[in-house]
């Protein structure tokens, strides 16, 4: 896996557009860590609202491009903040940002696409005139091979059962996977409580990945799949959150839920269990720290 900010370009040759593509990409995630790895992560005090400041509105309809360059480097140095940036733009931005939006997928499009014509060139299709010449089959030569096709058909399907008493045939039970913590519990949550308190709580129930140390592959993947449920019951229920919140949490959780995925894949592919779940206890701590500094917001 090649690092993003290999490719970062400076200011004058194309780094806002290229931060704004970024926004949207599905590696997002990849390279808010590689920013925390350069930057540190940063405990700013610094908002969102802070560093676009005046240039608010602007931004929503134009773009980067009307922005500082020291509110820029501001965004770079608090990556976090770029997760709330695409956030915010894809609840009010305008027309400017649906254009960008689209510009990812489309590479990715045309990567596949690319592919694809590759391959297709590579096959070699006989010409007509290299073919042998067919042969005039004699006058019962249709009618015996119709005949043979049908017996070999018949044969086939008696062995399939289609001509014997079905029998019931037993089948093993799907395991299912339950969870009895984290994100699964949301059930359980005060439904009269401030959003602070909830926000608060979903903290704790992030942190609760921690209690348990998978140490075979097989266990961690459990593991990871019930981590992955919880985000989907998140998803899918209505927690006690004011709108506002509720949509940031939604949107906070396709992250989370897309990270989980990541470290699944690369168990799948690897089965390195310290490294993965080292990588996931990083993911952990990046949940529990977004939970707890929005609860920390002022109009929470």
């Amino acid at each position: 896996m090649s690092l993003i900010l290999f490719d970062i370009p400076d200011i004058e040759t194309g780094l806002i557009e290229w931060l704004e593509e970024k926004l949207f990409d599905p590696n997002l995630a990849q390279l808010i860590l590689e920013l925390e790895v350069v930057h540190g992560i940063f405990d700013s005090q610094k908002t969102l609202g802070d560093i676009l400041g005046a240039e608010s509105d602007t931004v929503l309809d134009n773009g980067l491009k009307h922005l500082p360059r020291e509110s820029l480097q501001h965004l770079l140095e608090n990556p976090q903040l770029l997760r709330e940036l695409r956030d915010l733009i894809l609840i009010a931005g305008g027309e400017y940002w649906n254009r960008v939006g689209t510009k990812p997928f489309q590479a990715i499009g045309n990567r596949v696409a690319q592919r694809v014509k590759s391959q297709l060139d590579s096959l070699t299709i006989p010409l007509a005139e290299n073919l042998p010449p067919k042969k005039h089959s004699r006058r019962w030569g249709y009618p015996l091979t119709a005949i043979a096709s049908a017996v070999c058909v018949l044969v086939a399907l008696y062995f399939c059962g289609v001509f014997r008493p079905t029998q019931p045939i037993e089948k093993d039970p799907v395991p299912v996977v339950v969870a009895s913590w984290g994100f699964s519990k949301i059930s359980q949550l005060p439904q009269k409580e401030k959003d602070t308190e909830t926000l608060e709580a979903l903290a704790d129930l992030a942190i609760e990945w921690r209690k348990k140390r998978p140490e075979t592959a097989t266990e961690l993947a459990q593991r990871l799949l019930e981590f992955r449920r919880g985000c989907a019951e998140l998803q899918l229920n209505t927690l006690p959150l004011n709108a506002e919140n509720s949509q940031w949490l939604k949107l906070r959780c396709s992250d989370w839920a897309f990270a989980i995925d990541q470290h699944l894949r690369t168990l799948e592919e690897t089965a390195n269990v310290n490294q993965v779940r080292n990588a996931v206890d990083q993911t952990v701590e990046i949940i529990e720290r977004e939970l707890r500094q929005k609860a920390k917001q002022k109009g929470i």
